[in-house]
């Protein structure tokens, strides 16, 4: 992304990726979650357990990102949960902490190069 590197903890089965950043206290300023879908849809996140803001970076099979939610909020209503689509057919997504999109300067069609994946 640009001139910015993080690491990355990946996930890509479906228990993981069912609880994601769930339950967890804080991640790396400079670390970050990616999941990896084996195929390219429209992905739908929900933020139950979550003790932290994040920036969701949504990525498509070409590497390039398609869109960002930012400053996402871990306050969750069982009763009235909100849901984070993408807003086209993601094959990655990215959940780094709240901010880190706009203070590195990341957008939307910026590419993304990733190492050691697949």
């Amino acid at each position: 992304m640009g001139k910015t590197a993080i690491q990355v903890e990946i996930v890509k089965d479906a228990k993981a990726v069912q609880k994601g950043l769930s339950g967890r206290a804080s991640l790396d300023p400079k670390g970050g979650m990616l999941f990896v879908f084996q195929e390219s849809a429209i992905y739908r996140f929900w933020m139950p357990n979550m003790h932290f803001p994040i920036d969701i970076i949504w990525i498509d099979a070409e590497k390039k990102i398609i869109g960002i939610s930012a400053d996402v909020s871990n306050e969750f209503d069982p009763s009235n949960p909100r849901f984070y689509s993408s807003p086209l057919p993601a094959r990655y997504v990215l959940e780094v902490n709240a901010g880190f999109a706009e203070k590195n300067g990341i957008s939307v069609g910026d590419e993304v190069r990733f190492n050691n994946i697949e």
